[in-house]
């Protein structure tokens, strides 16, 4: 079986807006309710800047996302890295 190959394109989209603890649904309630934490990740979020395109994942202004999981509620929030 074939796949078609993926567009990573979109991925070089650049993300402007911060977010402060959006909540988030529960789909169909799968994520435990004894499940508490957070899960944080980095990743590249602006490729403009200025007037300068990059265009390799590693030189993208960073950004930080946060989903945060508390007695079966889920927020997520994302700030950029001060850079």
């Amino acid at each position: 079986m074939s796949q078609a190959p993926y567009n990573f394109a979109s991925g070089f989209n650049s993300l402007s807006q911060e977010h402060q603890q959006i909540k988030l649904p529960n789909p169909e309630n799968i994520i435990p309710n004894w499940l508490n934490g957070s899960l944080v990740k980095v990743g590249p979020a602006q490729f403009t800047i200025g007037s300068t395109q990059v265009n390799h994942w590693f030189d993208g202004l960073a950004m930080l996302y946060k989903f945060d999981y508390s007695n079966g509620n889920i927020t997520f929030s994302n700030a950029f890295l001060t850079t």
